[in-house]
């Protein structure tokens, strides 16, 4: 059974029951104490034993008027090679995943005006927790494998290498077209990412220039809409710690982790221009 609302409380009669049920003590010591419950000629287990309650009037009925819990899937779950296993199952417990993962107020940003625009047509608003930034750095810590990335002084590991890019792009695709919706009114988003990576950025210390040879000049990202979420704590650094809204030269300030940041693409740039 499912319920809509979580205003749906009662009691509901039902000729059966299967995967987790309380039984009374009264009942195991009584009508079904009688004999072996889970045989029948003609049944399963499980709709032999509702048969036998059903034929010694015991009442089997569904309730949710007292949380009792819930059921996981454990089907799948994979721990090999992996420091924090539960950042993969979203497609399998999304509940558990949303509840550990995401931000207690991501569905409140325009209720609680928790979103802001430090410049024009870049959003920032509080979407993932903090133990989703910290355990997805640690993951991509003990992957190792760190790469150039396009931008200066900073690596990267690609989500595929991981095998979290399905993963992440199904939460995105749903927890992102209604806040795009109410930021531009008639567009249909269509959540598609062709390139995720965990970024590491190393700044030279203060006063230190860089080693090894000069870095090229950052590429900006050539799509619809570029995100970024913060996955450590901002630390001051005079030469970065900010992100650069291309459109105006200006810059935002990431303030904690799991805050995402959402600008205008170089794609969305061009076809504005």
């Amino acid at each position: 059974m499912v319920w809509d609302t979580p205003e749906d409380r009662g009691v509901w009669n039902v000729p059966y029951v299967s995967h987790a049920y309380l039984v009374g003590g009264a009942a195991l010591r009584g009508p079904l104490g009688e004999g072996p419950v889970f045989d029948h000629a003609h049944l399963d287990p499980d709709m032999a034993f509702c048969a036998q309650a059903r034929d010694k009037g015991l009442f089997l009925h569904v309730t949710n008027r007292r949380h009792f819990g819930h059921l996981v899937v454990t089907n799948g779950f994979n721990s090999s090679g992996r420091g924090h296993p539960e950042l993969w199952e979203r497609p399998r417990n999304p509940w558990d995943w949303d509840q550990q993962y995401l931000h207690p107020n991501h569905s409140r940003i325009f209720q609680d005006q928790l979103l802001q625009q430090p410049c024009p047509d870049v959003f920032q608003f509080p979407l993932f927790s903090g133990h989703f930034g910290r355990e997805l750095r640690e993951e991509a810590e003990l992957h190792g494998g760190w790469a150039e990335h396009h931008e200066v002084l900073s690596r990267s590991v690609p989500l595929s290498a991981l095998q979290l890019d399905l993963v992440l792009q199904g939460a995105l695709r749903e927890l992102l077209p209604p806040i795009a919706r109410r930021l531009f009114p008639g567009y249909a988003p269509k959540v598609r990412t062709v390139l995720s990576s965990v970024v590491r950025y190393d700044p030279a210390p203060s006063g230190h220039a860089p080693s090894g040879p000069a870095p090229s000049a950052p590429a900006r990202p050539s799509a619809t809409i570029s995100l970024s979420v913060t996955l450590s704590p901002p630390r001051p650094q005079p030469d970065g710690g900010s992100r650069d809204c291309h459109r105006i030269g200006d810059n935002g300030d990431i303030e904690d982790i799991g805050d995402i940041i959402g600008d205008i693409g170089d794609l969305a740039l061009l076809m504005d221009q």
